[in-house]
């Protein structure tokens, strides 16, 4: 499996690079991670991950940069994802985004190695389920409320 780390200047790339070769290694996963193969070297087959702009305020050299990619990608047809956050929520980030493009791909075996899916947390009838964040009970607080 080849993955491309790519983003504007600083904007983590190659942190998140190393990050995620050793969370894949730690899984079992095969694959290389690179932040430094050029752009048109990309195949389709390839997971491509972009660094947002969110570690710090953009300057217009890394908005021009980050526009650049994002049209190269666009141009060429290759599907990316977006990564954000800071630090194990960036990696968290990342390993969601390679295994939304393996299962895009047709390769569900290895979308389910990269990331296990989360555990489903409704487990039974909603009115009596006594979870705090359930839907139901949000609803109900929400209309209950004087406008």
């Amino acid at each position: 499996m080849q993955v491309a780390i790519l983003g504007a200047p600083q904007t983590g790339k190659t942190q998140l690079a190393l990050a995620l070769r050793q969370a894949l290694n730690a899984q079992g996963v095969a694959a290389h991670v690179s932040d430094d193969a050029p752009l048109p070297q990309r195949q389709r087959n390839d997971l491509i991950l972009l660094c947002g702009l969110d570690l710090r305020p953009a300057s217009p050299a890394q908005l021009q940069a980050d526009h650049t990619i994002r049209q190269t990608l666009s141009a060429r047809a290759l599907s990316f994802q977006v990564v954000y956050g800071l630090g194990s929520a960036r990696v968290e980030n990342a390993l969601f985004g390679l295994a939304q493009q393996a299962h895009a791909q047709g390769l569900a075996a290895l979308a389910a190695q990269i990331r296990q899916p989360p555990a489903a947390r409704w487990r039974g009838p909603c009115e009596s389920c006594g979870d705090a964040d359930c839907e139901h009970q949000l609803f109900s607080r929400l209309l209950a409320k004087p406008h």
